[in-house]
This record gives structure tokens, sequence and C-alpha cells, in this order.
């Protein structure tokens, strides 16, 4: 297989991973999201709850971040190898 298409195929595996690691964190905040709903404050410490979605939330915007940029690269590449 030619480098630009070992190149291309590594990105393709890079943004089903990120992909994957961005669906993970919504499946997570949603259990935690139905946790508060079906056990409330009695159980759980509201503030923590709320510290711990932003700080997946975070996570999630930054490998957002990241696939938007590797896909910008994917594209590039891509783009290089048809125009030449």
């Amino acid at each position: 297989m030619s480098q630009p298409l070992d190149a291309l195929e590594k990105y393709v595996e890079k943004e089903d991973q990120l992909i994957r690691r961005i669906h993970t964190c919504e499946e997570i905040m949603s259990v935690v999201l139905d946790l508060v709903y079906k056990q409330g404050q009695s159980v759980l410490h509201i503030e923590t709850v709320k510290e711990a979605l932003l700080s997946i939330l975070r996570l999630q915007q930054d490998m957002q971040a990241d696939l938007l940029s590797l896909r910008l690269e994917k594209r590039i590449l891509a783009y290089t190898n048809t125009s030449d």
C-alpha cells in the first residue's frame, strides 16, 4: 500500500476512535442524568454531579476539536493525493 493510503487509513482509524470516545462521553452523561432523576438529592451530592458532568463535557469538547482537526487534515491529504 502506498504511503498516502497508509496515512489516510490511519486518519480513518483515529477518526473512528474519536467518534467512539465522544459517543462514550454522551452515554456516560446520559447515565448520570438518569441517576439524578432516579435518586435525586437524597443520595447524590448535586454539586459534585454537576462538576463531574462539566468535566466530562470539557473532555468531550476537546475530543470534538481533535476530531475537527483530524477531519481537516484527512481532507487535505485526500485533496493533495487527488490533485497529483
